[in-house]
């Protein structure tokens, strides 16, 4: 019993390690952001395998990269860096980013911002303290606003109550509800049963 306990814990260990190493790989390949670096003359898929083995050149040059990123390449990007200085750690990771000027720190705290989507000073309190952050922005990939999700560092405020007259339903505004709609279902269905696929 206990071997198989140890085996399932180390197959597991072996699952996550692999399947973080996956996607900072294939976010790395993202094809716009290949694009985009490679008009730079950048190799970003080498250049994050050296950065991820902890080169500071490379790591520089992905710093470098961050404010021409837009779009799908810019998302793989702040998941790159993000991974990156959750591999290398927070010592490893704001030292480079350290010795770059005030604006570029800014613009790679931000991208980091963009991924956690949350406040992240805590788990990475170096690297965070290099940049200007807006509490506001950080929204999750749902595009919540962060200020209105729940979590553990603020109270959850309750709904506001609803009026006397008005209760969870109200007929003078739902009623619409109890009524079929034909029109627009009918003649959805009459083109779909018209069209050949």
């Amino acid at each position: 019993m206990t071997r198989r306990l140890i085996l399932c814990a180390f197959l597991a260990a072996s699952v996550v390690a692999a399947r973080a190493s996956d996607t900072l790989e294939a976010a790395s390949k993202w094809p716009d952001l290949v694009d985009s670096a490679k008009g730079r003359g950048i190799d970003y898929p080498a250049t994050v395998a050296l950065a991820r083995r902890g080169d500071v050149a490379a790591l520089r040059v992905l710093f470098l990269h961050t404010p021409h990123t837009d779009g799908s390449g810019a998302d793989s990007h702040c998941a790159v860096l993000r991974q990156l200085l959750e591999l290398l750690g927070d010592r490893k990771f704001s030292d480079p980013l350290r010795r770059e000027p005030r604006s570029l720190r800014s613009k790679v705290t931000e991208a980091i911002d963009f991924d956690f989507g949350r406040p992240w000073q805590k788990r990475f309190p170096l690297t965070y303290a290099l940049g200007i952050h807006d509490p506001s922005g950080f929204t999750r990939r749902y595009g919540i606003p962060y200020s209105l999700q729940r979590h553990e560092s603020k109270a959850v405020t309750p709904a506001p109550a609803l009026p006397a007259h008005q209760g969870l339903f109200d007929f003078r505004q739902n009623g619409f509800h109890f009524f079929p709609a034909e029109g627009a279902q009918r003649l959805a269905l009459g083109i779909t049963e018209r069209t050949v696929l």
